[in-house]
């Protein structure tokens, strides 16, 4: 994403965004035990939020995979920028950013850094184009 006919706005945009989601990946551990405590913080839901938030912090996952989430994000920011760094079309260096945001926002906010899974259309039939035309007469 970072060539040299890039204009100026789209490179700006590009290093903030590299920017902010290597500093999510080195931040994901710490990031996911705020939310945690913060999570039942109002005082109308004190006495109902013991019980939820003891049950909430058991289930909560275990320091080696908040790790290997962590590493996931910063190689696969690396991979996805790397991968996209020769590209010459302002329109698709700005759908790349678009998705990037995306990825961004969700893994921030849902704390699920992995991309998420496309789905057939639902008017597709299932394995519409998988089976062969003997197959499809039946």
């Amino acid at each position: 994403m970072l060539n040299n006919t890039m204009n100026g706005n789209n490179k700006l945009k590009v290093l903030s965004l590299y920017k902010q989601i290597l500093k999510l990946g080195h931040d994901w551990k710490n990031l996911t035990e705020t939310q945690k405590s913060n999570s039942f913080n109002k005082k109308v839901y004190e006495k109902q939020a013991v019980y939820r938030e003891q049950s909430f912090l058991d289930n909560s996952k275990p320091i080696e995979e908040l790790e290997n989430e962590s590493k996931y994000i910063i190689e696969e920011a690396k991979r996805q920028f790397r991968e996209n760094k020769n590209l010459i079309n302002e329109d698709i260096i700005e759908d790349k950013i678009k998705q990037a945001e995306n990825r961004y926002v969700l893994a921030k906010h849902y704390n699920i850094p992995y991309d998420r899974p496309f789905h057939k259309q639902q008017d597709q039939k299932p394995y519409e184009n998988d089976l062969s035309e003997e197959d499809r007469e039946f």
